[in-house]
């Protein structure tokens, strides 16, 4: 590299080049700010650049005909030199390919992360040689490393499910490994007493830290109190790299047990609360650097959204448990529903209702209800066993006395239940009124029963009893509280059957138990949303809507369709509003939005295709970004003269068929203007009077501009809604903005 000064154009191969090494001139090269590095064929480093030598603090001059495997680490030079020798036989990657991450060893044995990019260039009649470009990213953020946390919280986000006892360590996992640090905490704020409380620890091994780990486990500190409260006086982060010699720091001598010498804490909240402080430790001696505590600030956002979701999802999770333990009692419940759907009358409910409670609770099932005059009138008498039936119908003229001691007397005077394991001659007697009545008993071979008041605000309005029939199946303590927890919705059901204006279906309840009970919104914008149940049978539907906050000028607006009317179609529902609340935490693009519920929506067990559309509302920019799955377009009116149309946008496949990817739409908001997202129920296309729908809501929308959302929305609903029981639901939300960047 010490001989004569040529040209670059000789290394293009435009002059005869006879000795590389004699007459290439680098003085083109040495003025570059990037340290660039020449490698022949064999390996050697040819020729390496002043900015090269400064980078990696070598002397280059040392380094001309050496091995160029002599820069990398050890433990990497059967890899690199592996690489080396397939670009020279095959070529580098294409030129739009990016830099090669890569670690290059410094004079003083440190190793230095750098990406390079290599060039291929082939003097002619000479060897290849391989030029290689170096830059330095230990100032920037490492991309791959935040790139996986970004996946795997991704990933942690939608599929999480339980407490937070439960979530949280293997939240922790996921930030403190990506990151580098060996030990974590987890501080829940306590805002009516002031306190932090460590809840949750991990350590990348375990038996490791066992000092720090012993004293933060159930430790409690005030605000200002230890780092973890000094972040909540600072309401900032909290970087740390003297915790040796930081003795006023609560934990102190824990931390110089263990070697801990860097602290990073950050406080993680929703956008109107503190939820609690994340501490990470590491023996390394760390500094902080901007690019690392802004990556963490953004991370801390949707750790706070998170933790807050998770909060909810507890309750939602309990209430599901309640509901699993309950499921005998839920389809009983609906089968009841059902059956009462078609009854012409109250004591036609009652008959249905006894046959439907069999052979769900026994063999045999009689209801006696309160009459207005005082008296238990028997309403029911079913068996379980057709062939039966005629004996039950004579045993149906044999009602209780209220004042005797038959078990659905008592238990109506008493308001306490009744039970028994077996059935002697001796009690047939006293609870009969007749030889008549003993013999029809003994005939049906009663053996043992529960009897449970039917209770309505604490007055028993009658008894339900269900008796087995000598097919060995003894009633005891666990029959009877699920024979009282039925009665109690029983007791329900027939005050119902007695008050039939006042009847509301039990399944479309618990639907709208899933939809949001509060919208998200912005200032000038107002938003109505409602929901109306197309049938009157016990069926559930999967229509739903969300209005999210995302930021002070975004909205997300979401409406859907579950394929399906039934319990697996309103969990499908619930389940798609959750996830989809947590890639909004992600991505705000709603066609990635989108994609990532197809894909979620495809691995489920239960699987159910269903349609979205979700809008992004941008007030600062004026916009509305539109992807949709399958579903109706939303109808837009605006102020400027044009009648109220549909949106032009491209709807992909439905969720659950895997498509992959989903376009956007982006359209320019008027400044005064309406959207209407609606489930197919307001016009369903398959309709012959589609046309008509279509037409009736475009007239709406154009002659009502001077009414607000709400009333807009009850309009909508009141000249498009179920006029009588229909077989699909609906749901429909109303946007309405006026002069909002004015």
């Amino acid at each position: 590299m010490a001989g004569g000064r040529g040209d670059w154009a000789e290394l293009q191969g435009e002059k005869k080049v006879t000795e590389p090494v004699a007459t290439f001139s680098p003085r083109m090269v040495d003025a570059l700010v990037d340290a660039v590095f020449i490698v022949e064929d064999q390996g050697r480093v040819l020729y390496a650049n002043p900015a090269f030598g400064q980078l990696l603090g070598w002397q280059i001059e040392g380094l001309f005909g050496e091995p160029f495997v002599n820069l990398v680490p050890e433990h990497l030079r059967s890899e690199y030199s592996a690489e080396f020798h397939q670009i020279m036989e095959t070529g580098p990657p294409r030129p739009s390919a990016a830099p090669r991450r890569m670690i290059l060893l410094c004079a003083d044995g440190s190793e230095l992360p750098v990406e390079v990019g290599t060039f291929l260039v082939a003097p002619r009649g000479e060897a290849r040689l391989l030029i290689a470009v170096v830059w330095d990213v230990r100032s920037r953020i490492d991309i791959d490393r935040y790139q996986r946390v970004s996946d795997e919280l991704l990933a942690f986000l939608a599929g999480a499910a339980g407490t937070t006892a439960v979530l949280l360590p293997r939240l922790l996992s996921i930030v403190a490994t990506s990151m580098d640090f060996e030990f974590a905490t987890s501080w829940r704020w306590d805002s009516d007493s002031g306190r932090l409380h460590c809840e949750h620890v991990w350590r990348r091994d375990e038996g490791d830290f066992e000092s720090l780990h012993r004293v933060s486990s159930g430790m409690s500190v005030r605000s200002g109190e230890g780092l973890a409260g000094t972040v909540v006086n600072a309401g900032e982060l909290v970087w740390r790299s003297d915790l040796a010699e930081a003795a006023d720091l609560a934990r102190h001598a824990a931390f110089v047990a263990d070697g801990v010498q860097t602290a990073f804490a950050f406080p993680v909240r929703t956008r109107d609360r503190l939820v609690g402080i994340i501490e990470l430790f590491t023996r390394a001696q760390r500094q902080p650097d901007a690019p690392f505590v802004a990556a963490v600030a953004d991370i801390c956002a949707k750790l706070g959204e998170f933790i807050e979701r998770v909060e909810l999802e507890t309750q939602r999770s309990q209430l599901i448990e309640q509901l699993e333990h309950s499921q005998r009692h839920q389809e009983f419940l609906l089968r009841a529903n059902h059956a009462l759907s078609g009854a012409r009358d109250f004591k036609d409910s009652v008959a249905r209702l006894a046959s439907v409670a069999l052979p769900t609770l026994g063999d045999i099932c009689l209801v006696d209800v309160v009459s207005p005059n005082g008296k238990l009138l028997r309403l029911a008498a079913r068996h379980a066993d057709p062939a039966h039936q005629k004996t039950m119908e004579e045993l149906g003229r044999h009602s209780p006395d209220i004042e005797g001691s038959h078990p659905a007397a008592i238990a109506v005077r008493t308001g306490q239940s009744q039970w028994s394991s077996q059935i002697d001659d001796e009690f047939l007697r006293s609870t009969t009124k007749s030889d008549r009545h003993f013999e029809l008993t003994r005939s049906l071979k009663f053996e043992s029963y529960v009897c449970v008041p039917l209770l309505i605000e604490g007055d028993a309005i009658g008894a339900l009893t269900v008796v087995t029939d000598g097919t060995g199946r003894k009633f005891g303590n666990e029959e009877l509280l699920l024979a009282e927890s039925l009665a109690s919705q029983v007791a329900s059901v027939i005050e119902r059957a007695r008050k039939f204006d006042e009847q509301s279906n039990i399944s479309h309840l618990l639907q709208a138990s899933l939809l949001p009970d509060h919208l998200g919104h912005l200032p000038g914008v107002s938003v109505a949303a409602r929901y109306v149940a197309g049938s009157q049978e016990a069926e559930v539907g999967g229509d739903f809507y969300d209005v999210v906050d995302l930021s002070e000028s975004r909205l997300a607006l979401v409406i859907g369709d579950v394929e399906g009317h039934d319990m697996t179609a309103a969990t499908v529902m619930g389940e798609l509003r959750s996830a989809l609340r947590a890639y909004l935490l992600v991505t705000q693009d709603p066609g990635n939005v989108i994609a990532l519920l197809d894909e979620f929506a495809s691995r489920r067990p239960m699987h159910r295709l269903a349609t979205t559309c979700l809008a992004i509302l941008d007030t600062e920019n004026r916009t509305i970004a539109i992807a949709s799955a399958g579903h109706p377009v939303p109808f837009l009116a605006s102020n400027d003269g044009k009648a109220a149309a549909p949106l032009r946008i491209d709807p992909g496949p439905p969720l659950g068929v895997g498509a992959g990817s989903y376009s956007v739409a982006k359209f320019e908001l008027p400044a005064q203007g309406t959207l209407a997202f609606y489930t197919d129920g307001l016009i369903d296309e398959g309709r012959a009077d589609a046309q008509a729908r279509t037409n009736t809501l475009t007239s709406m929308m154009d002659n009502s501009r001077s009414l607000d959302s709400e009333s807009l929305a009850d309009f909508i609903v009141g000249a498009l809604g179920p006029s009588a029981p229909r077989s699909d639901d609906l749901a429909l939300l109303v946007v309405r903005w006026s002069n909002i960047w004015e």
